[in-house]
Formats: C-alpha cells, sequence, structure tokens
C-alpha cells in the first residue's frame, strides 16, 4: 500500500507544475514519483511531478506503460545510486513549437535549466547509455558508462579540465 504524500509537498508540486501536466501541460492532479515508492523513493519534489491520468491513462499510463522510454527523459529513475535531484527531466510543457526542455528539479520545487547535451550526459550518467567523450587536454576518446563515466566526470572536475561530448545517445 503506497503511503500517502504530504499536503504541503503536494501543494508545493501542484504550484511547480502550475496545476498542469509537467509533460503535456493539459490539468493535472496525479503526482508521479519517479523512484517509485517501493525502490525507497521519497515524497519530496526531485522525486515528484504532476501528471495528467492515472496510471493506465494520460501521461501517467504513457510514463507506467513504458518504463524504457521513461527512463530515458527522466521520468523515471530505476536503482537506488543517483538522487533525484541529480537525474534530468525532459519537459515539453511551455516548448509548443520549440524542442523540449531539460531541468533539474530540487527539493525546494525549483526548476533547473540545462542545455541538451549537458542534460542528457548526465542522464546517462544514471543509466547504461554510452557517452563518447573526450577531455579538451588530451588527444584521447573514451566511450565510457555508467561507473566509469562517473568516475571520468568527477576526475574532470576536480582537476578544472573541460570535456568534449561528441556523442550522446538521443542527440
Amino acid at each position: 500500500m503506497s503511503r500517502r504524500i504530504p499536503p504541503k509537498v503536494r501543494e508545493a508540486l501542484r504550484e511547480r507544475a502550475g496545476g498542469c501536466c509537467e509533460i503535456c501541460g493539459l490539468p493535472a492532479n496525479n503526482a508521479h514519483h519517479r523512484r517509485n515508492q517501493s525502490q525507497g523513493g521519497l515524497d519530496v519534489l526531485s522525486n515528484l511531478m504532476l501528471l495528467c491520468g492515472s496510471g493506465t491513462t494520460g501521461c501517467h499510463g504513457t510514463v507506467t506503460m513504458n518504463p524504457n522510454w521513461a527512463e530515458a527523459h527522466g521520468y523515471t529513475i530505476k536503482g537506488t545510486q543517483v538522487s533525484p535531484s541529480l537525474v534530468p527531466v525532459q519537459f515539453w510543457f511551455g516548448a509548443v513549437g520549440r524542442n523540449p526542455v531539460w531541468f533539474l528539479l530540487d527539493d525546494g520545487g525549483g526548476l533547473h535549466q540545462k542545455p541538451d547535451a549537458i542534460a542528457r550526459l548526465l542522464l546517462a550518467r544514471s543509466m547504461s547509455f554510452v557517452v563518447t567523450a573526450r577531455c579538451c587536454d588530451c588527444p584521447k576518446v573514451w566511450d565510457l558508462t555508467g561507473e566509469r563515466l562517473r568516475n571520468m566526470l568527477d576526475i574532470h572536475r576536480l582537476t578544472g579540465h573541460d570535456i568534449d561530448v561528441l556523442e550522446v545517445p538521443g542527440g
């Protein structure tokens, strides 16, 4: 049996979304856990999205019935190793006639827009995508995934080196 989301968190979620589905923009009132409660997902704003429909209809149904697609867009998070606040979400809402926009969600209700390639790179860190990248100071090109990708990004962030992302899935 699922827990009830605390009223203050639900209210903040509705405020962040403006009462609209955070995927398509239609009116919505159904909270979706990006990481399921059964997998340790918490009732925090970085782990919640306001979606139209239910678990079988609307955007909520689409997310439920298409887990791989949902994970590739940040709508679901598998496993427990990555915090939801570090996994970007692709929003179409407000992007009518334009490309979708990637955001990181925080627990205070904030949306932090990320450039497309950076967002897909962050998403790849939490999944099994292979990313082709190279350090700006090195001639070597890497095809990385999972833990190796996380390690390379962490090392380069510490050394202050830039990383050129050459190819990211979906790009």
